[in-house]
């Protein structure tokens, strides 16, 4: 026992130096959504409404519980990392719930490797990327790793504790504030909650109605809440990055796994892994039909996001929207295993498969994790460079103007301009309704005193918009794995003397910070 405990702390002391490095030499890195969340939360603080130009109420936020929590911790730091900070807190949150959960198992084998398996990835320098980024990313999954496992041990109790009944509410509550989707996970948990006694078992069906019952009065009256107050359920996001019913964002899916490496393959692999190792272990212990409907249930939220995202034709840009469905099903089966093998002991364990598939995911690792490096590193340390860039570039003296961006952030937030949106995010439910001409169109019209586009926006806009009278101040690349995404800051020739000389003498000094 000693010996395990010393490896663990040595393991650990490892992860915590690690850990440590890699966040403070990526502190600048933050994707341009993060300062999106934060002029709402900005504007949360001192008019108390979900607006992005301080007049106008919308609802182009992803997440109302993070725009929250920044809007309160605001008060403590005017800094633009605050996001980052957030994001670091609850990265590390989750950290500390998965390793939390991998020590806690004692029966099963296959839950011990699996569970180490997740956490390898969620320790690899994409992972940072992704969970560290400044987005509400980190803090959604240490939330669905929580209600994996309230989920799982609620289900399964004959009697709910006070705290257990207080804690369903604001569990059913909390994940529509976090992301709209999680509507669905919530649905997903009240079924696991009080499907398998109403369909299977007359036991306690009272006390698993009641339980289900708990949670979805919170879910519902956040959702009332929310459309009366916008007058509609869905975000503008999610409106404006919505298409046509197509199989493309099944494309769009297998892209963000694979360019995410470590982190999106592996836990794809360890979710259906572990979704197939508990239905062959149900199988053989020849366990009761309500076992299989809750397997059934907590793995089925990934295949529904997919369905939804082709039925909406919904856009699939990075590999945080589909990371929280393999996070739940993974958790849940994880649980499950132990809970199976502390039920069922088996004779003997599946050494040679448990062998197998330890060897296989090692390598698996060693195969990937230099190419997750290395593309982690770089995008992440491009994102510090615009960061730097765009902070100290002199864009206050756009403060008040008229800007069109397509990627709004970092523009909007250091300039505090007003943006007219071509995406359609962040300009209410109306523009986001429209479609890009006409958006590009409205932009046009709107007078405005700069531009930040892609080459691809600039030639949209200029079907509306002559450029003749525009010139280059700027360019700033927002680097991705596999592209620069560069981005041009665009002034009339008669108003851009005394912002460029700004921005070229400070590129200097923004490239000596990083």
């Amino acid at each position: 026992m000693r010996r395990l405990v010393l490896s663990r702390t040595t393991w650990l002391f490892f992860v915590i130096v690690w850990l440590a490095w890699a966040c403070f030499t990526t502190r600048y890195a933050m994707l341009d959504d993060a300062l999106i969340h934060l002029r709402y939360a900005e504007f949360l603080r001192s008019t108390h409404l979900i607006t992005y130009d301080g007049v106008h109420p919308d609802y182009g936020t992803s997440s109302l519980l993070y725009v929250s929590l920044l809007a309160f911790l605001r008060g403590l730091t005017t800094s633009p990392l605050l996001p980052k900070i957030v994001s670091i807190c609850a990265y590390f949150g989750l950290l500390a719930s998965l390793w939390s959960i991998s020590c806690r198992l004692k029966t099963s084998v296959w839950a011990k490797r699996l569970s180490v398996a997740l956490l390898i990835g969620f320790l690899t320098p994409m992972a940072i990327r992704w969970l560290t980024d400044g987005m509400e990313t980190s803090l959604t999954l240490l939330l669905i790793t929580w209600v994996a496992i309230l989920s799982h041990k609620i289900a399964r109790a004959q009697t709910t504790s006070a705290w257990g009944w207080f804690a369903l509410p604001v569990v059913g509550a909390a994940l529509v504030l976090m992301r709209i989707e999680l509507v669905m996970l919530a649905c997903l948990v009240g079924l696991l909650l009080c499907g398998p006694q109403i369909l299977f078992s007359s036991a306690s069906r009272g006390q698993a109605v009641g339980r289900a019952l708990a949670l979805l009065t919170g879910t519902v009256i956040v959702m009332a809440v929310i459309t009366l107050r916008f007058g509609h359920l869905l975000p503008d996001t999610a409106l404006a990055k919505s298409g046509r019913p197509s199989i493309v964002p099944i494309f769009g899916v297998i892209h963000v796994t694979i360019s995410s490496f470590m982190l999106g393959i592996g836990t794809t692999i360890i979710a259906i892994a572990s979704a197939v190792i508990v239905l062959r272990k149900m199988t053989q212990r020849g366990v009761s039909k309500d076992r299989f409907f809750s397997w059934a249930i907590a793995n089925a939220s990934y295949w529904i996001i997919l369905v939804l995202a082709c039925v909406r034709g919904q856009a699939i840009q990075g590999i945080r929207y589909i990371l929280w469905p393999l996070v739940f099903s993974s958790v849940w089966n994880i649980l499950e295993l132990e809970e199976l093998e502390r039920e069922y002991p088996a004779p003997a364990p599946a050494s040679r498969s448990i062998t197998a598939f330890t060897y296989a995911y090692v390598l698996l690792a060693i195969l990937i994790i230099p190419m997750d490096a290395w593309y982690g590193f770089h995008a992440m340390m491009g994102r510090s460079k615009t960061f730097l860039q765009m902070r100290n570039s002199g864009l206050a003296s756009l403060r008040g103007e008229t800007i069109v961006a397509g990627d709004v952030g970092f523009i909007s937030y250091f300039s505090q301009g007003n943006i007219c949106d071509v995406d359609g995010l962040v300009n209410g439910r109306a523009v986001a309704a429209l479609p890009p001409d006409l958006r590009y169109q409205r932009c046009a019209e709107a007078k405005p005193k700069a531009l930040f586009l892609t080459s691809n926006q600039l030639r949209s806009l200029s079907s509306h918009l002559s450029l003749d009278d525009w010139s280059q101040c700027a360019v700033i690349d927002f680097q991705n794995v596999n592209s620069h995404d560069r981005h041009y800051l665009m002034l009339k020739k008669t108003d851009q003397s005394q912002l460029c000389a700004e921005v070229h003498q400070r590129d200097a000094h923004a490239s000596g910070e990083e």
